[in-house]
């Protein structure tokens, strides 16, 4: 064996050497970088379940509540007053997505209730060119909402008492919510 192909073989091995560690410490790299890759998709995983279980913490802490009323709108259309429900936030602000009447009852004799359920189950929608929902409502402010088969017609006795449920989230978009029941009674004119 002559001495160049000696050298050649030696530095033949040289190389194989040099890229062999090269590829080595490049699979230990990229093992490394997979392992804070790893760690940290794991602390960002935990991050967001501790971020969703704090908007649930604060979203609990929201206390909204409502009240009612009954108002007679004038309509301008047919030169007539509409019943309508006015319902007021008297908690914290929500987002009201729908307001439905479950039941609705309507008087006898000596104020009472008939028994039987005039209406159920009918979506009330909002009064006004600029009311729509959803809508937020803040402490003090209202809506009104109305459905025709709440309006007074000849010969039947007037519908007195209503029970609504509001549905209501935290933000326009929907999302995370929940129901209110409000009962209005009808004030006596």
């Amino acid at each position: 064996m002559d001495i160049v192909t000696l050298l050649a073989t030696l530095a033949l091995l040289a190389v194989t050497f040099w890229y062999a560690k090269t590829t080595k410490d490049m699979a230990t790299t990229a093992k490394n970088a997979a392992a804070h890759s790893a760690r940290a998709t794991a602390a960002a995983e935990r991050s967001a379940v501790a971020a969703l279980d704090a908007a649930r913490v604060a979203q609990s802490q929201v206390r909204p509540n409502f009240a009612g009323r009954t108002v007679y709108v004038f309509n301008g259309e047919s030169s007539d007053h509409r019943m309508c429900l006015g319902i007021e936030a008297t908690g914290d602000a929500v987002v009201v997505q729908r307001v439905c009447i479950r039941r609705a009852f309507r008087g006898a004799d000596l104020g009472k209730l008939e028994p039987t359920v005039a209406i159920s189950d009918v979506e009330l929608i909002p009064v006004g060119p600029d009311t729509e929902l959803p809508m937020r409502l803040h402490f003090g402010e209202q809506m009104l909402l109305t459905h025709e088969s709440i309006q007074d017609k000849q010969g039947d006795l007037p519908i007195v008492r209503f029970i609504l449920a509001i549905d209501y989230t935290f933000m326009e978009e929907g999302g995370v919510g929940a129901t209110k029941q409000l009962i209005v009674d009808k004030a006596a004119t």
